[in-house]
């Protein structure tokens, strides 16, 4: 990942994005897009067969990008919200009521 930016609360990418299942994500809205100036740029390296070395086979992709080219779909998170930090997990698992639909709300 490059483009990082060097302020303590956006310089790790966990500061900005998470995954929150297969295919759903938060990303800080500012730095989507080729135009950001704050862009992330993804270096993918896969193995073209097993037992290969890696090599590399996408370079320079928007992060957001990526992401949806990999089957996510993101919620956008403004800068605001991001500062605010969301409060800590709760302290056992979250449980979804029977019969409930795939449904997401992020407050």
């Amino acid at each position: 990942m490059r483009g990082a930016r060097r302020a303590q609360d956006r310089m790790h990418l966990d500061c900005v994005f998470s995954i929150l299942g297969d295919d759903v994500c938060l990303m800080l809205e500012e730095m989507m897009g080729e135009d950001s100036p704050t862009r992330r740029l993804v270096d993918e390296y896969s193995r073209p067969e097993p037992g290969k070395p890696y090599a590399l086979s996408r370079q320079g992709v928007e992060f957001a990008d990526y992401m949806r080219d990999n089957g996510y779909h993101i919620i956008p998170v403004v800068g605001a919200d991001q500062l605010a930090r969301a409060p800590p997990p709760p302290p056992r698992p979250l449980r979804v009521p029977a019969g409930a639909s795939g449904c997401l709300r992020v407050v």
